[in-house]
């Protein structure tokens, strides 16, 4: 396995205490009249700074230096997170950026006692590193030091913090920069990746989803991609599942501190995807579950809270490989966890979960039993959790030498005896009513999912606000998914505000019932972009789609492509067309597009001048359109050939629907005023504009106006006043263009997605020819790019 053996070369070579290797430190440079520790570096000039220096590996992270120069000012700077998210990287990166400052690693060189190394000057930042590995006396001097009025200011960093130093600090003024601010973001994963080898963007992206920001994990899908950088989807799946590799590494680094006991509790919890103090308690048997899952968040280290109500999940990439490792070296022990897990799962009445833990655990019939009993109750929660993980085929057999006996994972839950009578016919009585519930539940969402895929929101919020009653009375979870329905209705009817309300209710009580990583949260964070986007939000529509990406790497089709479709609309948003498309050409080539996917990427075809293509997707996809989209579609083909009564003809009646999407209401009313302006009647369009304003002001969507905008180029929009003078006719060549026959093949050629090799290739030409007639093409058309060529070849009705 490459990725495994670049894992276990790049662990091999850990030199730091933070899983780095030492030869890409970037030291400062000590001087020799100082004292050790203490390093000055008011002469380093740009060449030798860690962000720019060639031989370093570092990527220096602006916005954490930035947080770091602003809080050194105030007494105390703590920096906590786990073992490889670059914390000692951080420190020294910083350090060597100030003009003096004293460094101590408590766990290799410090001293025995620190007030003796004490700054002369409290200006000086005093940066202890490690500071988990600081003996008891070293922890007396800094808290010492910390209560003293006029002590030096401290910038403290380690895996964890001490108690005694952690009561301290709640104490103070403290600036804490944890192990969330710490994570990489997607463009840091791309720099640091770059830093190993060219990787595409979408490599990049699914690195960052696949660690999470982790910089480790980072790390080594870099290096083992940079190895061999063939097949590079093959990598990112077999880290996924590294197992072994990063088993023993978070075993014996990341839960270092643990004891024996409490390191074999966290590996049998990440059996399931998310854990409260109850599901804890029943999978180990441990009375003291809250406690250690307290341990196990604080200083943001293993575990994230999830919700409200204890739930917390582990990090993705870590318990995939602890979950990995116990499948092929423990699966009599993971069996029981999962049917002990079921049936905690069925008690608490989730029976969903309780199904995939039964299929888990390989007990077919339990599952079976629990599908027919609960079947109304499963269709209707309808909150599907990421599936657990499948092993690496990769991977060898169980090894003897690694594997541990067998035992309990602790006390099953137990199965009630026989009942009397009346508690029999009151359970039947209960189980009828919920299926009462449940039939109405289904029997409501079907027709609202229907009218949403068909573009008919108001229909499908009819039939919502039958369904929202029903769930909530059934549980939070068949609520959840009512909501993020709800959500989606609001979000087309252009109602941002309650859009965004509902998605946030229904992912928060998905996170309080420790739903964790559910495709429902999923669609919710959909939502919840779409929403940003309207309103022009870009940067948290973005954070949205990360946290997707991380939260459900590929666990959905679907999802995956809604994810890719809001990605091409914040790039098409920034005025990036061409990698709008680029985005969406590889959304249609991949999976069965959605009809939103086909509808954008028809837009973005004739954005780059693509016209023929344009309307060959139009034809090839028009069974997908819903009847708003594809008058839309025909409405901008129509415009693109200057046809502007028939684009009218073709909307007039569309635009005056208020039972349709109000966002294509808006796109309609805009795309009737570029056909006024088309003809001159520049009051109308004014007018046409004013009423899409109307519409859009109260919600804050300002999207479609944006892209009228780019369309039409600054200052020529319809949107403009009415007394605007009309805008300048577009520029013909001084004498009329004379073509060749070859030239003109190439100019039509030019109208298409194909690269000048794929013209070459198709006229058995040269790459060079094809080069000479597109130059004398521009040179003839007046212009100087192949989308200002073909507009102004159709403008000249070359083709």
């Amino acid at each position: 396995m490459v990725i495994a053996e670049a894992g276990r070369r790049w662990l091999a070579e850990v030199g730091g205490a933070d899983g780095f290797d030492s030869r890409h430190h970037v030291a400062p440079r000590p001087l020799a009249d100082v004292r050790p520790g203490r390093f000055v570096m008011a002469d380093l000039d740009d060449a030798a700074r860690p962000e720019v220096a060639s031989s370093s590996r570092h990527v220096r992270r602006a916005r954490l230096h930035d947080m770091l120069d602003s809080a050194s000012r105030h007494r105390c700077v703590l920096v906590t997170g786990t073992a490889g998210v670059g914390k000692t990287e951080l420190i020294r990166a910083w350090c060597a950026e100030q003009t003096v400052v004293t460094f101590h690693d408590l766990a290799d060189d410090g001293p025995a006692r620190l007030r003796a190394h004490v700054p002369s000057k409290s200006s000086i930042p005093m940066v202890l590193d490690n500071v988990h590995c600081a003996s008891n006396v070293q922890l007396d001097d800094i808290i010492g030091l910390l209560a003293e009025p006029a002590g030096p200011r401290l910038v403290i960093a380690g895996r964890w913090v001490p108690p005694r130093l952690r009561a301290r600090l709640r104490a103070g003024s403290t600036t804490e920069v944890d192990g969330s601010a710490l994570a990489l973001t997607e463009d840091e994963t791309a720099r640091l990746c770059a830093r190993y080898g060219h990787l595409s963007p979408e490599i990049v992206a699914e690195v960052y989803a696949v660690t999470g920001g982790w910089t480790a994990g980072t790390v080594i899908a870099a290096t083992s991609m940079a190895n061999d950088p063939v097949g590079t989807e093959h990598h990112l799946h077999e880290l996924h599942a590294i197992g072994v590799t990063l088993h023993d590494y978070i075993v014996g680094d990341v839960l270092a501190h643990l004891s024996d006991d409490d390191r074999r509790a966290v590996v049998d919890t990440s059996s399931v995807e998310a854990v409260c103090a109850g599901l804890f308690s029943a999978l180990t048997g441990r009375p003291d579950a809250a406690r250690l899952l307290e341990d196990l968040a604080r200083d943001g280290m293993f575990a994230v809270p999830v919700g409200e109500h204890g739930w917390h999940r582990y990090r993705q990439l870590w318990r995939t490989a602890l979950y990995i490792h116990a499948q092929h070296f423990e699966p009599d022990r993971l069996r029981i966890l999962h049917r002990t897990a079921s049936d905690w799962y069925a008690t608490h009445g989730r029976y969903r979960e309780a199904v995939h833990h039964a299929t888990a655990a390989g007990d077919h019939v339990h599952a079976v039993d629990l599908t027919t009993r609960y079947r109304f109750d499963i269709i209707a929660s309808g909150t599907q959790v990421a599936m657990t993980p499948a092993p690496s085929r990769s991977w060898p057999g169980p090894n003897p030498a690694f594997s541990r006996p067998s035992r309990p994972a602790g006390p099953a839950l137990a199965v009630a005896g026989a009942m009397p009578r009346t508690a029999v016919a009151a359970e039947n009585a209960q189980n009828a009513n919920a299926r009462s519930a449940a039939r109405g539940v289904v029997e409501s969402a079907e027709p609202a999912i229907v009218a949403l895929n068909a573009g008919r929101p108001l229909e499908a919020r009819a039939h919502v606000m039958t369904w929202l009653p029903a769930a909530r009375a059934l549980g939070p979870l068949p609520h959840a998914r009512a909501l993020r329905h709800s959500a989606t209705a609001e979000l087309q009817l252009g109602n941002l505000r309650l859009a965004a309300s509902q998605a946030d209710q229904a992912r928060r009580i998905l996170a309080d019932h420790g739903v964790s990583g559910a495709h429902d949260d999923g669609w919710a964070r959909i939502v919840l972009a779409g929403v940003h986007i309207q309103r022009h939000q870009l940067t948290a529509a973005a954070e949205q789609l990360c946290g997707l990406a991380v939260d459900l790497w590929h666990a959905d089709v679907l999802l995956t492509a809604a994810e890719h479709l809001h990605r091409a609309m914040i790039e098409q948003q920034r005025g990036d067309v061409r990698a709008a498309l680029h985005t969406t050409q590889h959304l249609m080539q991949t999976c069965a597009p959605s009809a939103e996917a086909v509808h954008l990427h028809i837009r973005l075809l004739l954005a780059n001048g693509y016209r023929t293509d344009a309307e060959r997707y139009a034809m090839t996809h028009a069974k997908q359109l819903t009847e708003p989209l594809r008058r839309l579609i025909e409405a901008n083909l129509l415009l693109a050939r200057c046809r502007a009564a028939e684009a009218t003809e073709t909307l007039q009646t569309f635009f005056q629907r208020t039972d349709g999407s109000a966002l294509h209401r808006i796109d309609a009313l805009l795309l009737l005023a570029d056909a006024a302006a088309q003809v001159g009647h520049l009051q109308r369009a004014a007018h046409l504009c004013r009423q899409a304003d109307r519409i859009a002001a109260p919600a804050g969507i300002r999207r479609p106006f944006l892209l009228n905008e780019m369309r039409n180029g600054p200052g020529r929009s319809p949107a403009s006043h009415a007394a605007s003078a009309p805008p300048p006719p577009q520029r013909v060549p001084s004498s009329p263009a004379k073509l060749t026959n070859r030239e003109l093949t190439v100019l039509r050629l030019l109208d298409s997605l194909l690269t000048v090799a794929e013209i070459a290739d198709r006229l058995h030409l040269t790459d060079n020819t094809v080069k000479s007639h597109v130059s004398s093409i521009y040179r003839k058309l007046e212009v100087h790019r192949r989308r200002d060529a073909v507009r102004q070849a159709h403008t000249l009705h070359l083709l």
